[in-house]
C-alpha cells in the first residue's frame, strides 16, 4: 500500500473511531501518562495493520479489536512492572521504623482527634 494511501486511511480512521480507542483506553489506563502511552502503542498498531486490512469485517470491528488487544498486552506488561516495583519496597515495610516524633506532630494529631469528637457530638 503506497504511504500515501496509507497516511490517509489512518488519519480517517483516527477521525472517525478516536472515541471508540478512548473507550478501551480509559478502561485500562488510569492515569494521564498511562493513557498517553496506550494511545501511542494503540495508533502504532493501527498504523501497522492498515495494509493487512482486508476488509472482511467493519473498520469499527478491526480498530476495536487492535485497541482491545493491545491494551490487554500493555495491561500485563504494566502489572509484570508495578509488581516488581512493589516488591522492591517491601524491604522500607520490613525495616525499623526510623521516624522520629516531632511533639508538634503528636499536638497535631491530638488536636485533629479533637475534630472528630466535635463532628461526632453534631450529628448525635
Amino acid at each position: 500500500m503506497p504511504e500515501l494511501k496509507q497516511k490517509n486511511t489512518f488519519d480517517n480512521w483516527l477521525s472517525l473511531h478516536k472515541g471508540l480507542i478512548f473507550k478501551v483506553i480509559r478502561s485500562f489506563a488510569y492515569t494521564a501518562m498511562d493513557r498517553d502511552d496506550l494511545f501511542q502503542e494503540i495508533v502504532i498498531q493501527i498504523w501497522n495493520s492498515i495494509p493487512s486490512f482486508r476488509q472482511e469485517s467493519a473498520v469499527t470491528t478491526w480498530i476495536y479489536r487492535i485497541s482491545l488487544n493491545t491494551a490487554v498486552k500493555w495491561s500485563k506488561k504494566e502489572r509484570k512492572y508495578s509488581r516488581s516495583e512493589e516488591l522492591n519496597t517491601v524491604e522500607n515495610i520490613l525495616e525499623e521504623n526510623k521516624v522520629i516524633f516531632d511533639d508538634r506532630l503528636i499536638w497535631l494529631y491530638e488536636e485533629i482527634h479533637k475534630l472528630d469528637e466535635i463532628v461526632g457530638q453534631l450529628h448525635c
